[in-house]
């Protein structure tokens, strides 16, 4: 989830309860709302928290 620091808070004290124990959370300190999906999917990879994207081949 990429969230507004004011959001995220809020979004935090709803979701934490309603994960189960196999779910991790990973939070950043990084303001990143303001990136377009694909810079935000990239960032994240970066992190090693989502897999690289993979380009179509043709």
């Amino acid at each position: 989830m990429v969230a507004e620091p004011q959001i995220l808070g809020m979004m935090r004290d709803v979701i934490a309860p309603l994960l189960g124990k196999n779910i991790k959370i990973h939070e950043l300190a990084k303001e990143i709302c303001h990136l377009k999906t694909h810079e935000i999917h990239e960032y994240l990879a970066s992190k090693n928290l989502l897999p690289p994207h993979k380009r179509a081949s043709i």
